[in-house]
């Protein structure tokens, strides 16, 4: 087998062959949904045909001999035994199998960390409500220190959330509005040790990290094949240790298995729910088999590769460091980085209409962040492509603007302003609005910028300066951070030929 090596683009060209994205797109949201290489397609498709064929002989004669072998290659992948899981079509539904059974009462709390998915927040909400049961939460430090420290404050936090009433821990593998790899043994380890049920949110996990389920020491484990394994939309699975099978209620009911068999386990009763089309089941080991064909330590190495490099080109950009250590421990094939404030929804946009990039603009706990997925048919080109794009968008605003007209000078007008949410140690100029001033001196264009910045409101520092002086976003950051900052209320220079932006 040919050595890829992770910083050289032409070892990977081949394999951007096997996705087809419509012209002109961009994509970088493979952790929201990740599309299917065509191989894996093809092996969907077959299976389709085969069940339009016929779909009495499918359904009746083909459809369970061939659910189990799918489960069974599935389950060497994750290390366990068969008997651990069933497919479901995503990691909500699988969460929504464990909440169905999970024994609660009055009084009892499912405790989360405050970097989990939202569905999942409300999965328990409804079980718990009714019953009296409360959701908690625990705070983790943020950011995260490296190594071991890092590790131990995350556990020490936990360890603190849990109460003699915490029944059931639930975290993420690799957490989706953040992007942080969670410490999963050692969080198993502590609810274990103070004698509380663990269920780990896992989609970002499978593929992205190697799984040894039965060694994790979870109680139960819920994924998604359609993200980064890249198995067709629909498919993922629940895992349930042995100790627990008998709780378990599906969500639906039906036959269970095809008559005149009759379910005998949990995971029977999740493998007839109604006619379906169970082609992305089948069609996981086509998936497995495609990262095992490319090697799945060097797929992890090339898109982590892909992500750090999206992480160095923007912070480069903005200024603002990631909240991760940069260590793949920390973060795999997906890297958040934190923007200034803004309306994320407008840039998410933004960036689709106007370039073709798909990737979220995410809000979480007062802050605003681009998550960045990268795969095996991302490019660094596509990532310097969305970060000039992303420069373009934070450096222009909605704001109305002046005419040019021949002859005039160009000048940015700057007004920065303290954010009221900011903590003491945070960085105190964190809202900025910039605008490209035409006029004929340093004056009339602080006059137009105090217009356009009528709308904050609260002011603090402003400064006129000459086009020139700042070319980049990236040099504003660096002026805005050196000693040359005027502490006055307003400071002006001018000068004749100016540069574009």
């Amino acid at each position: 087998m040919t050595t890829r090596r992770a910083d050289r683009e032409s070892d990977w060209s081949d394999l951007r062959a096997d996705w087809e994205f419509r012209p002109g797109v961009t994509y970088l949201n493979h952790g929201s949904f990740g599309p299917s290489p065509a191989p894996v397609c093809e092996a969907q498709a077959e299976w389709q045909r085969r069940l339009q064929s016929n779909p009495m002989d499918f359904y009746v004669r083909e459809y369970e001999p061939a659910y189990f072998a799918a489960r069974e290659r599935l389950a060497a992948f994750v290390r366990t035994a068969a008997a651990n899981l069933a497919f479901v079509e995503n990691a909500t539904y699988g969460m929504n199998v464990v909440a169905n059974g999970f024994p609660l009462a009055a009084g009892d709390e499912v405790l989360f960390t405050d970097h989990e998915y939202g569905a999942v927040l409300r999965v328990w909400r409804r079980i718990c409500e009714p019953l009296g049961a409360k959701i908690a939460t625990a705070t983790l430090p943020f950011p995260f220190a490296e190594g071991k420290t890092g590790v131990d404050a995350i556990l020490d936090a936990v360890d603190r959330a849990i109460t003699p009433r915490t029944k059931l821990f639930v975290f993420s593998h690799i957490t989706s509005p953040t992007a942080v790899i969670f410490p999963a043994a050692e969080l198993c380890k502590l609810a274990r040790d103070r004698g509380v049920r663990v269920c780990i949110d896992g989609p970002h996990a499978l593929a992205t990290l190697p799984l040894a389920l039965d060694a994790l020491g979870c109680d139960y484990y819920t994924a998604s094949c359609h993200k980064w394994l890249s198995a067709p939309f629909g498919s993922g699975f629940v895992y349930v240790h042995p100790r627990h099978h008998a709780e378990i209620k599906p969500p639906v009911l039906s036959w269970g298995r095809i008559q005149p068999a009759v379910p005998t386990c949990w995971t029977d009763e999740l493998m007839w729910q109604g006619t379906r089309d169970p082609s992305p089941y089948l069609s996981v080991p086509a998936a497995i088999d495609y990262l095992d064909a490319v090697g799945f330590e060097a797929y992890r190495e090339r898109t982590h590769y892909l992500a750090r490099y999206a992480r160095q080109r923007i912070e480069q950009l903005t200024g603002k460091p990631a909240y991760v250590p940069d260590d793949p421990t920390w973060y795999g094939s997906m890297i958040c980085l934190p923007l200034a404030h803004g309306d994320s929804r407008a840039l998410q946009q933004r960036l689709r209409s106007e370039f073709g990039i798909e990737t979220p603009i995410v809000d979480w706990n007062g802050r605003r962040f681009v998550r960045v997925s990268c795969h095996l048919y991302t490019t660094t080109a596509e990532i310097d492509f969305f970060v000039e794009s992303l420069e373009q968008c934070l450096c222009e605003t909605n704001s109305p603007r002046v005419p040019r007209k021949f002859g005039l000078k160009d000048y940015m007008y700057v007004a920065w302003f303290r954010d009221k949410q900011l903590k003491p140690d945070e960085e105190a100029y964190d809202w900025v609005a910039m605008f490209l001033i035409a006029a004929n001196s340093a004056a009339d264009a602080k006059g137009w910028g105090d217009r356009l910045a009528n709308s904050f409101a609260e002011r603090s520092h402003r400064h006129v300066f000459r086009q020139s002086d700042i070319d980049s976003p990236a040099k504003y950051g660096d002026y805005i951070r050196s000693e040359n900052v005027p502490r006055v209320e307003y400071g002006v220079e001018a000068a004749d030929d100016l540069i574009g932006w």
